[in-house]
């Protein structure tokens, strides 16, 4: 159990005139895409750094997320090596050599391998109820805007 007296909530101490925002900057922005960490594999390495370009375009990456951002790219890869080696029905049950039939341990790894990018994709903003919360909305274009913003160009 935490020791002490617990925070108070921003928008009461707002109300009550104690809110003071924090000097310190909140952190910069990384806006290239960096290498991935000699710990990757290429493959890795590859979904590291679309992950990072997501997250620059969103305006969403610090330099504090990046062991996050490592973290998912190993897992997904993790993730698609286990369903590569779940392809036909028959890759989900083993037979023991006395006989008896149990699941792959394939079915396990891409089990908790898909809950854990869930779970670290949440916590960088890359699905959209994280998003929402994080108050990010992506701007979306309908096909009237691109047909008149090109026609303009035109002329």
């Amino acid at each position: 159990m935490p020791r002490g007296r617990p925070p108070k909530n921003p928008e009461l101490r707002k109300l009550s005139g104690t809110y003071r925002p924090r000097e310190a900057d909140p952190g910069a922005l990384i806006t290239t895409v960096p290498e991935p960490p000699a710990e990757l594999n290429q493959e890795a390495g590859n979904l590291f750094k679309n992950a990072c370009r997501i997250l620059i375009d969103r305006k969403m990456l610090h330099p504090e997320d990046i062991h996050l951002v490592v973290i998912f790219a190993q897992e997904y890869w993790t993730y698609l090596q286990a369903v590569n080696n779940l392809q036909r029905p028959e890759d989900h049950i083993n037979t023991t050599a006395s006989g008896y039939l149990q699941p792959s341990p394939w079915v396990n790894i891409r089990n908790t391998a898909q809950k854990a990018v869930r779970e670290v994709g949440a916590l960088i903003g890359l699905d959209p109820f994280s998003r929402g919360r994080m108050g990010v909305h992506q701007e979306k274009r309908d096909e009237l805007d691109t047909l008149v913003e090109y026609w303009n160009k035109k002329q």
